[in-house]
């Protein structure tokens, strides 16, 4: 049997294969073993919500972006970064956090506050911000700090793993951001 390809289907696979290219030198540049590139079953790379969807300890994560409909947010064209929460962070939520996150539309003002867009920026590229603020989906600013070998980024430190995906980074943290809006006085 005899394969033919026409340009369309070439250029489609030029394309894939500059993504998957790029992202592997943005991983040897990273230098961290903790660095992975997304990728889904039929091989093309994966979209921010993709990637959350597959790691274990992000379900409350993917579960909360379902509930409020930020799937397309996560799926957009990037590039973005995203501080996803672990489910231990949101287990550790304060009373007056979780009833925040009982209402969707409050839900939805805390994860913009976790998607920093216009960048996809890894781990190296963040220690290299020490001192600086990024501006958040949601509008507030989050400070990054590097501290004893560790990022951290307003109240969240990077805790696991890094996935490079087609539209952005996603770094799993070990605090769920609090927008300053949604902080009840006994919080602040």
């Amino acid at each position: 049997m005899k394969v033919r390809f026409t340009t369309p289907m070439i250029m489609v696979l030029m394309l894939l294969g500059g993504i998957l290219i790029a992202q592997s030198a943005a991983l040897k540049q990273a230098g961290d073993t903790k660095t992975s590139t997304g990728t889904t079953l039929s091989g093309r790379p994966a979209t921010i919500l993709e990637a959350a969807e597959e790691n274990k300890n992000l379900t409350d994560l993917t579960k909360n972006v379902q509930t409020c409909g930020f799937e397309k947010t996560l799926t957009a064209k990037g590039p973005m970064t995203v501080f996803a929460p672990r489910n231990d962070a949101f287990a550790a939520c304060m009373e007056s956090e979780k009833k925040n996150l009982a209402d969707s539309r409050n839900l939805e003002t805390v994860l913009q506050h976790h998607v920093v867009p216009g960048f996809a920026l890894t781990e190296s590229d963040l220690r290299r911000m020490n001192g600086q603020k990024l501006m958040t989906s949601q509008g507030e600013e989050l400070p990054i700090v590097v501290e004893n070998n560790a990022v951290w980024v307003g109240s969240a430190k990077l805790s696991g793993s890094e996935v490079l995906t087609s539209n952005g980074v996603v770094h799993e943290v070990d605090d769920v951001l609090m927008p300053k809006q949604l902080m009840s006085k006994s919080d602040k």
